[in-house]
């Protein structure tokens, strides 16, 4: 406990705490006083402020009064095309010394006072920044490929954005990217059964991108085979070679035109033409259409748009009593504007190989990738999406699923066409 002495003592010092307490704040601050005992500081805008002006109340005056607690509003307006980019205050008194903070809430700017002195606002402006944009659209991703989300890109401050003005900018390149979807197998269905001695084909198809499919080989049962006789010297044989017509279909919103190629002594061409089957009704084709030999193209019109339509060419030659057909197109389909609600046709088709050179009962393996007009639809699955055709049996067959097999010396052509016509072609050499 606190002796008598000591208690007047701490009685004493809290006095003298309270006194000074209650001082005013005018007792301690420079500046002039008003008839309230309030200290007042004058607070202006930099007189060398460039693009841009700082002003203090709605009315445009550039100083105002403000008390020693008081918080004041500052309004910053930049000339056309040039932005703030910094903003401080300066005690008048001492320009070198400290800075007084400008807060900005809201789009607004505020300064609380209490300094040692007057007060000049400075703001330095900067120019805006012109984007140039570049527009991006959106990607769908596929099963192999990576998309995008729709964004712009400015060729001017090299950065992303997710809208038009600027404004939603993106971290980077790889923000915009979308990553492939990566297949979706389907179950194998087999496409070609073994037999005791031949190997046989199953295949599955994707179920994000119906134009991807994969095969494989289903191994021989494995019947014992009996000890073959000596093979006797090759004999030529007469070539099974033939014309092959192939023809593909072109589509504008309310017209198809259809284009094939020359077929040597061929003295006509004759084009069918039909509805595709839509499940309730069945067309066949018929005859709409005789054109002469120097013709390869015709073009069918007022159709209605978004409707599946399938064609075949024969190419005749004139006999005695009547022409006689010498090569016809396989039967092709298409859609007006390329698109149903649900389905779409190839636009594009590759081949993984342009030739092959093969030595006798050897096999290689074709295959076509298809690259569809919308890529978010499934391909129109009339027909296979890839049919693979022999200019010449004797010298190399052709399975469903594009399995080349050598049979004889000698040189061919494998065509690969879409269900639609796009056409490609493979030259085999058997040694």
């Amino acid at each position: 406990m606190f002796s008598g002495n000591m208690k007047r003592v701490c009685a004493v010092l809290l006095m003298a705490l309270l006194f000074l307490v209650m001082i005013p704040a005018s007792v301690f601050a420079d500046g002039e006083a008003d008839a309230g005992d309030k200290t007042l500081y004058e607070i202006k805008a930099d007189e060398n402020i460039q693009h841009g002006k700082v002003t203090f109340d709605e009315s445009g005056a550039t100083v105002t009064r403000a008390g020693y607690f008081d918080v004041v509003q500052v309004f910053v307006t930049p000339d056309e095309g040039y932005e703030l980019t910094t903003i401080y205050a300066k005690d008048q008194n001492d320009p070198d010394g400290e800075s007084y903070e400008v807060s900005e809430s809201g789009g607004k700017y505020y300064i609380a006072p209490m300094p040692t002195a007057n007060l000049t606002v400075r703001a330095e402006f900067g120019e805006h920044i012109r984007h140039k944009m570049k527009p991006h659209a959106y990607l769908a991703p596929t099963c192999e490929t990576a998309g995008n989300i729709e964004y712009w890109y400015c060729t001017v401050c090299k950065s992303f954005f997710g809208d038009e003005e600027g404004q939603k900018e993106i971290g980077q390149r790889s923000d915009t990217i979308l990553p492939a979807t990566g297949h979706s197998w389907g179950a194998w269905t087999v496409v070609k059964k073994p037999t005791a001695t031949t190997p046989g084909e199953k295949r599955r198809v994707c179920k994000n991108d119906r134009s991807h499919f994969e095969t494989e080989e289903i191994p021989a049962t494995g019947k014992k085979e009996e000890p073959k006789p000596t093979p006797e010297p090759e004999k030529k044989t007469k070539s099974s070679a033939k014309a092959v017509l192939t023809a593909k279909v072109t589509a504008a919103r309310d017209a198809v035109t259809i284009s094939w190629n020359k077929v040597k002594n061929a003295d006509r061409y004759v084009i069918l033409f039909n509805k595709c089957n839509d499940g309730v009704h069945e067309y066949t084709v018929k005859k709409i259409k005789t054109v002469k030999a120097g013709v390869r193209k015709y073009t069918v019109g007022d159709l209605e748009t978004g409707k599946c339509y399938k064609f075949k060419v024969i190419a005749q030659k004139k006999g005695k009593k009547k022409y006689k057909n010498i090569a016809q197109s396989l039967l092709i389909h298409t859609i007006t504007g390329n698109e149903t609600t649900g389905h779409t046709v190839p636009k594009r088709l590759k081949l993984n190989k342009s030739r092959i050179t093969l030595k006798k009962n050897k096999t290689s393996k074709l295959k076509g990738e298809i690259v569809l007009f919308n890529r978010c639809k499934e391909l129109l699955a009339h027909e296979p999406a890839l049919r693979f055709t022999s200019s010449n049996k004797s010298v190399a067959t052709v399975s469903k699923g594009g399995k080349i097999r050598a049979k004889g010396r000698g040189t061919c052509t494998i065509y690969v066409q879409t269900i639609n016509g796009l056409c490609r072609k493979c030259k085999v050499t058997v040694k």
